[in-house]
């Protein structure tokens, strides 16, 4: 979270720490003095009477621990609208993991307030979160939808992740500016453009039905002088038929 700007106000001077942040071939033991002002919270939807919400909690929990970041980690179940608004502003970054996700209104949150999204490159976010340059406003992490589920993947994606994070931790300008870019990008998805882009299409679709009935009255008009010759025809065969 944005916390390691503070902390790193206030360490840099008595430590240079700045010199090796700004260095791009920093260490294993660099990245872990950043890294360890980040603080990871999980919020989100939580029913204890379901038994995957609860089980999966406990999975987190002891995931945690057993890679040695529990103090590090935050486990926030259904936090309030206003508790969720309030991290967002504060968080540096949303890490969204669902994946196959049909829309996703989460990661609009993050970008109207001004925050980076580091989502997979599948479902809504492939619409919403612009990955490249020059509107920018966060990374899509490959996840190979026909490649089937594993701990293999799960690590890979985890890795991209984390590589885009630290990115983003050791360049808080740059985070910045990916930032502005996401409150940029999400008035696309606002009530205006949502009518604006709703109008368009009813009216394209009003245009095509008065185009249909136009050639449908047209057939209508046609049909007497259509079915009229073979009427005609028709009666003219059975009277020489009859009096043959």
């Amino acid at each position: 979270n944005n916390n390691n700007n503070s902390n790193n106000n206030n360490n840099n001077s008595n430590n240079n720490n700045n010199n090796s942040n700004s260095n791009n071939n920093n260490s294993p033991d660099d990245d872990y003095d950043f890294f360890k002002h980040v603080h990871l919270v999980l919020a989100g939807g939580y029913d204890t009477r379901v038994a995957e919400n609860v089980e999966h909690a406990a999975e987190l929990e002891l995931l945690a621990a057993r890679l040695g970041v529990a103090d590090h980690v935050t486990q926030l179940r259904s936090c309030s609208s206003d508790t969720k608004l309030a991290l967002l502003r504060r968080c540096l970054c949303l890490l969204y993991t669902p994946e196959n996700e049909h829309f996703g209104i989460v990661p609009l949150e993050a970008m109207s307030v001004g925050r980076p999204v580091i989502a997979l490159n599948s479902g809504g976010p492939t619409e919403t979160v612009e990955a490249d340059w020059p509107g920018k406003c966060g990374f899509l992490c490959n996840a190979r939808q026909d490649e089937p589920a594993s701990e293999e993947k799960d690590a890979r994606i985890a890795a991209e992740m984390a590589t885009h994070l630290r990115e983003l931790v050791l360049d808080p300008a740059r985070a910045s500016l990916i930032g502005a870019n996401g409150i940029a990008r999400v008035s696309l998805f606002g009530l205006a453009a949502f009518s604006t882009e709703l109008l368009r299409f009813t009216q394209a679709v009003s245009r095509e039905r008065r185009s249909v009935l136009m050639r449908m009255c047209g057939l209508v008009a046609l049909a007497p002088l259509l079915v009229y010759p073979v009427v005609a025809a028709m009666v003219s065969s059975f009277f020489f038929s009859f009096f043959a």
